[in-house]
């Protein structure tokens, strides 16, 4: 979506006195007296995520604006900072013509002058959440756990906001499944960001363990939300948690089969697949899935992702740049050495808890693939005083496959030679000593099999 620049100190006098009368132009006028951001944006809910629709460049008053033309009424957000970023995002709502004057400070916003009554029934609904949100949202500040968040929300159950109505149909039935889905939205982000405590199953309240996502998804409703398919993905990650599931061991028909609408399911699965690594998995998902990739929209993005991951595996295999490392009994040990086998390399850690996690289906790998032409090879990138570490490591778990100490950590050749700033990876080199990937998918992914396969043939 093409970003657009709107300079409203010019726009200002030419609408802003006409917007309702003359013009479906409508007109947003405020302050951000909020340290932390040089820019403000406006965003377009577009299937249930945010797109920028124009960004303004604040001065030293912290005035800014937007006039836009609003070809849907529906809720729009304004805000500052990363659209997927939570915090610092206010939801509102427009149709042609209409008018909102804001004030942004330290904790939340103010109405100025005159808006529109939609507007005002989305104000006094974000202040009264407020409380519950700004624990929820803004955990760096609060440092709140489920000790004092879990009551607080008890107590917002226990007495339920009732908005007036609006003369506006359209945005009366919006708003009836908004508040209810904005209350989960903040209920949920909670469990999904980091706390120095985390509840039992027994902790958690009804309210959590009563979660129908059959039923919040039976309508396309998360589409117009402006979180809505973070949310869903958020909603069977807390099923989950909630019943101590390993997230390795959710699959995508798992995932899936707890959701209603099919435009739902598209939009999962673009999010889904933008995790992939392989074009070869990519089109796995496709031939079983691609049926709910409806929306031009998602054919778009769908496409986005095909083709990146084409280019970069339909690229003449490259030799691999050789590297070394030590094993447990200190002889040293190089890639080239398996010249004629597959190689999948893990790098890991021993303080590294998913690259942990990974290592039974590392084990499960090379059950299956065991009297095959490859061979599995684990990298250590612990720092050299933890080497002792390392060696107990690989005798209390009994790791199998070349087990090598990398010697230096983030600054070893390894590491550097393959742009390794984050574990577990994974690479993948063929037969001939050629690179597959240098960042292949995880051992518990389907997807590895299929480039195990593939290269074995």
């Amino acid at each position: 979506m093409k970003k657009i620049i709107v300079f409203f100190l010019i726009l200002q006098a030419t609408f802003a006195g006409s917007a309702h009368a003359d013009t479906k132009l409508s007109v947003v006028s405020g302050v951000w007296n909020r340290g932390g951001t040089p820019t403000v944006d406006l965003f377009q809910v577009v299937s249930g995520r945010l797109e920028v629709l124009s960004t303004y460049v604040l001065q030293e008053d912290k005035k800014f604006g937007f006039a836009f033309e609003v070809q849907k009424e529906g809720f729009y957000v304004i805000g500052a900072g990363n659209p997927r970023a939570k915090n610092d995002k206010y939801t509102f709502y427009f149709k042609p013509g209409d008018a909102l004057s804001i004030e942004v400070n330290d904790s939340i916003f103010t109405l100025t002058g005159k808006n529109t009554e939609e507007n005002i029934v989305l104000a006094n609904w974000q202040q009264y959440m407020q409380p519950l949100a700004f624990k929820s949202i803004y955990f760096w500040k609060t440092m709140s756990t489920y000790v004092d968040f879990f009551p607080l929300l008890q107590d917002y159950l226990k007495k339920p906001y009732v908005a007036k109505s609006t003369k506006n149909p359209v945005f009366n039935r919006l708003y009836a499944q908004y508040q209810n889905i904005d209350f989960l939205n903040i209920a949920s982000l909670f469990l999904n960001t980091p706390r120095s405590m985390h509840p039992e199953t027994k902790d958690y309240p009804d309210y959590y363990l009563n979660i129908n996502l059959p039923e919040l998804t039976k309508d396309d409703f998360l589409l117009k939300y402006p979180d809505g398919v973070d949310l869903m993905a958020r909603l069977i990650k807390v099923k989950n948690m909630i019943a101590n599931k390993n997230p390795l061991d959710v699959t995508i028909e798992d995932k899936l089969s707890g959701i209603t609408n099919d435009l739902l399911k598209g939009e999962l699965l673009i999010q889904e697949a933008a995790y992939f690594k392989s074009y070869l998995g990519f089109t796995e998902l496709m031939s079983k899935y691609g049926k709910y990739i409806t929306l031009p929209d998602q054919k778009e993005r769908a496409s986005e992702i095909a083709t990146h991951l084409a280019v970069n595996e339909t690229k003449p295999g490259q030799p691999a740049i050789d590297f070394s490392g030590t094993d447990s009994n200190g002889k040293t040990v190089s890639l080239s050495d398996f010249k004629g086998k597959m190689v999948m390399v893990d790098i890991w850690a021993t303080w590294c808890g998913p690259c942990i996690k990974e290592m039974p289906f590392i084990e499960k790998l090379m059950e299956d693939y065991h009297g095959k032409d490859i061979v599995f090879m684990g990298v250590s990138v612990d720092v050299p005083k933890d080497k002792p570490k390392w060696e107990k490591f690989l005798k209390d778990k009994n790791l199998q496959g070349v087990q090598l100490f990398s010697g230096n950590g983030w600054e070893s050749d390894i590491a550097k030679f393959y742009q390794v700033n984050s574990i577990p990876r994974f690479l993948l080199f063929d037969k001939q000593g050629n690179i597959i990937s240098t960042d292949a998918p995880r051992p518990s992914s389907p997807e590895i099999r299929q480039l195990i396969d593939n290269g074995l043939k």
